[in-house]
């Protein structure tokens, strides 16, 4: 085992008055939806946007978004490699030892700003092996395992040393059509397989346990968002072949149905789930043949219009319901054919609210107008799992995280198996959960969500406002904040830190591979060099 916690890059006292820093934009032609990011003084940070954004709070909440002290981004140059030598967080955890391929050690942050976590020392392993994983949990080995398989998971149900919890889950799988192939641009054809597929089979028999059928686009957690009350046609074939007959469409003919093999946590069993919908149509006279492609090859039929429906799902990546609906109905999934202006209208309502209440009337019209016009068939929002021995205790699952920091053991250290080892240490141009896991503990961000739900609470940041039109959020930090080199947080780090992923001319601009996609899905384009 080596230690990971040696000398930090040297950081001279800044006696200085303390100068504001800021980054910004001459026009919002570039394609991103920053304008600015300035640091107003010492504790107060502003984000001027291009245009509205409700979810920003939920956004700067994941964990790519860690704040690093501006002299340590530079000294390293911005490399992620460099900045995981050495991790230099905020967060309730810092690296006791590493020893790469086998296991990570956290260890309590003695100067922690927050509330003392409740275990002494995390230890993370890793592997894909689900009956190594089970073994090593019932031997008592390990403390908790990550993402059991299904059938791993049916053996664990009964054994009272074990504790299953469900993650809410922030995905959904849906029939889509296009409504530029026939008969998809008949809106009761559409309706009729809205009758004809019966969701609740096919969650009961091909899911994970714990996946629910989905009455909606969004689960029941993405508030604003989801209808109370609303739910989706119940199953009847009668009413989906008397619309079939209706439409004088010639039903001799095959109409195909793609799918990607690749198992997804809304997806676990794709070709069965697809086998089930060919079947299920049949009873109604619909002859179904599958078709199975990548993802890449299935975006380049439907975009020829070569396929009509299709399965496929979507899982977000922060709990806010724009990222659903903008990404199927505003432009960036134009699969469903052509538009549907009043789901667009209502959509774009609902993003540019400033109030909970306006965006859940906005939204509440969006889900009965996908039910009435039937662009897409929700069928279920999957779940996944993590598993504990009955000895830990205080565990909180939500869809966005685990409450590591509050979980106890009479042992003070808890041992977990995820899928795989963190690809680095420093998290702002990663993509894989397991990474952000880990760095969740060592770094903070600016807000967080809060265990268990989708809502965003104060981290960094003790409090925050925006203008009446969304366009403009400060944010107050807190006091006396340090990082493990000794210097305090203020505005400049959150600057410098948004910086180096935005700004294309930033020398520290370089992360792992350059790519900053979470950066690039959340906020669009970079700002390009002057």
């Amino acid at each position: 085992m080596t230690s990971c916690q040696g000398a930090f890059f040297e950081v001279k006292p800044v006696e200085e008055p303390f100068e504001p820093q800021s980054v910004s934009v001459d026009s919002c032609s570039y394609g991103g939806e920053l304008k600015r990011v300035e640091a107003v003084d010492q504790y107060t940070v502003r984000f001027e946007l291009c245009y509205p954004d409700s979810a920003l709070p939920a956004k700067l909440a994941f964990p790519v978004f860690a704040i690093q002290d501006q002299d340590v981004l530079t000294a390293a140059g911005g490399n992620s490699l460099e900045l995981a030598k050495n991790p230099n967080g905020s967060g309730p955890y810092v690296i006791e030892a590493y020893d790469p391929g086998q296991s990570l050690l956290l260890k309590r942050n003695p100067s922690y700003w927050g509330v003392k976590p409740n275990t002494e020392q995390i230890e993370f392993r890793w592997s894909e092996d689900a009956l190594f994983k089970k073994d090593e949990l019932l031997a008592g080995n390990v403390d908790g395992i990550d993402r059991p398989s299904a059938g791993v998971l049916r053996l664990l149900q009964n054994d009272s040393n074990a504790n299953i919890y469900y993650r809410p889950s922030l995905n959904v799988l849906f029939v889509g059509m296009n409504n530029r192939v026939e008969p998809f641009n008949d809106q009761g054809v559409r309706l009729a397989l809205g009758y004809a597929i019966d969701s609740r089979n096919i969650v009961t028999n091909l899911f994970t346990d714990g996946s629910v059928v989905a009455e909606q686009l969004v689960p029941n957690s993405i508030l604003p968002g989801f209808t109370n009350g609303l739910e989706w046609y119940d199953t009847n074939s009668n009413n989906a072949q008397d619309l079939i007959n209706e439409s004088g469409f010639d039903f001799s003919k095959k109409i195909s149905l793609a799918y990607v093999p690749t198992a997804k946590d809304y997806l676990p069993n794709p070709a069965q789930v697809a086998q089930e919908i060919r079947e299920e149509l049949r009873q109604i006279g619909v002859d179904i043949k599958l078709v199975e492609l990548t993802e890449q090859e299935l975006f380049e039929e439907l975009k020829k219009d070569e396929i009509g429906m299709f399965l496929y799902g979507v899982s977000v990546d922060f709990p806010d319901a724009s990222n659903f609906y903008d990404y199927l109905f505003l432009g960036d999934f134009p699969y469903l054919g052509n538009s549907y202006p009043e789901i667009e209208e209502s959509v774009r309502l609902a993003a540019g609210a400033a109030d909970e209440r306006t965006r859940q009337q906005n939204y509440d019209e969006t889900n009965r107008l996908i039910k009435e016009l039937v662009p897409i068939i929700p069928v279920a929002h999957g779940r996944t799992a993590i598993v504990f021995r009955s000895n830990i205790q205080g565990v909180v699952i939500g869809p966005m995280n685990e409450n590591i920091a509050e979980m106890s053991n009479i042992e003070d250290k808890i041992v977990i198996i995820q899928s795989s080892e963190p690809v680095t240490l420093w998290p702002s141009d990663e993509t894989d959960q397991n990474t952000f896991r880990v760095t969740s503990l060592l770094y903070d961000t600016l807000v967080k969500y809060a265990y268990g739900e989708t809502s965003v609470k104060p981290n960094l940041a003790e409090y925050w406002i925006s203008n009446d039109d969304l366009t403009e959020w400060t944010f107050n930090l807190r006091f006396k904040v340090y990082f493990q080199d000794g210097k305090e947080l203020d505005a400049n780090d959150v600057v410098a830190t948004f910086s180096a992923m935005w700004n294309e001319g930033d020398p520290n601009h370089r992360g792992r591979t350059g790519d900053y996609e979470y950066f690039k899905r959340f906020f669009g384009e970079f700002k390009q060099t002057d």
